[in-house]
């Protein structure tokens, strides 16, 4: 508990949804500890997209496209988050304050510098080889060796 093996798992499948080009999401029903982690990754996954200055106006399907989240849990997270506002002219937009944003960084930051504290990395997409045979027919992907 709290090594960050769950993380990596559910980053570990997103990633295998990204290689297959589907959208991914967790095993209906879902236990309130599944919940809770599940909810923690989209967290942590849409405000470092949102804090990369690349993406400053992205849509939920844009960000959909980028992790392979399904856009019901992208639509979910950001309402937790409060960060849909609706705008009578433009409709509804993403609208992030700095200060959620900062927090989220500072966070990040706090728990890399913990030298103490043992935490296993969520997965890495340039170590993933694993090729679905349906990938392999429709998509022959190329994948560049480390």
């Amino acid at each position: 508990q709290r090594k960050g093996f769950g993380k990596f798992l559910i980053s570990l499948s997103y990633e295998l949804s990204k290689i297959e080009g589907k959208t991914g999401s967790p095993e209906e029903p879902i236990s309130d500890l599944g919940q809770q982690a599940y909810n923690s990754y989209w967290k942590g996954v849409i405000l470092d997209i949102l804090a990369d200055s690349r993406y400053k106006n992205i849509s939920i399907a844009q960000i959909s496209k980028i992790t392979s989240m399904t856009y019901k849990h992208i639509e979910q997270t950001l309402k937790a988050l409060d960060l849909i506002q609706y705008d009578s002219a433009e409709g509804y937009q993403i609208s992030v304050p700095n200060s959620l944003i900062k927090a989220h960084m500072d966070k990040k930051k706090r728990i890399a510098m913990d030298t103490k504290r043992v935490y296993v990395r969520p997965a890495d997409a340039r170590k993933i080889r694993w090729f679905p045979y349906h990938a392999k027919l429709l998509h022959k992907r190329d994948r560049k060796p480390l």
